[in-house]
């Protein structure tokens, strides 16, 4: 009976740490499909691979600075509906480790212009990596309320935050 309590509680720890894990990726880029990854589950370091790597030490954040806001654009198409969300902190908050950029899919005459380019100024063409302790998130997603959730959620399951000094 022991070892089935123990199942049980490991199974409910990690049904909560995969919400967790939605409830993050939802929070950082307004959408279902992010590919989170739990880098410092302890100290909630998370990181986000797309294009470039960012890190998120949401631990860092000042939770009663986080700034929710819905907007709104006109397009040629239609309305375009997206998120902001400030962080703010006293320590870093954000990280962003740029990739060197590749020109091997480039046409000749691309690769050509880049590689006087590179002559001129190489540390434009090699990985940068930029800390910060405060950032703006742009979500495009429309459900702003489901945004406060996830935020809500982080810091009521696992993360803790700080508060800021005035």
């Amino acid at each position: 009976m022991v070892l089935c309590g123990a199942f049980l509680a490991l199974a409910v720890a990690s049904a909560q740490s995969d919400i967790l894990l939605q409830a993050v990726g939802f929070a950082l880029t307004g959408s279902d499909n992010a590919k989170v990854r739990q880098l410092n589950r302890a100290n909630c370091v998370f990181g986000i691979t797309s294009e470039n790597s960012e890190v998120f030490h949401l631990n860092n954040v000042h939770v009663d600075r986080i700034m929710v806001q819905a907007w709104m654009r006109r397009q040629p198409w239609g309305e375009e509906k997206y998120v902001t969300v400030e962080l703010h902190g006293d320590k870093m908050v954000y990280e962003l480790t740029t990739k060197a950029r590749d020109e091997s899919s480039d046409t000749p005459q691309a690769r050509e212009m880049f590689q006087g380019l590179k002559q001129k100024f190489p540390d434009l063409f090699k990985p940068q990596h930029t800390v910060s302790n405060e950032h703006t998130l742009t979500l495009m997603t429309g459900e702003t309320d489901r945004v406060i959730r996830a935020w809500n959620y982080i810091y009521s399951n696992g993360c803790t935050g700080q508060k800021s000094p005035f």
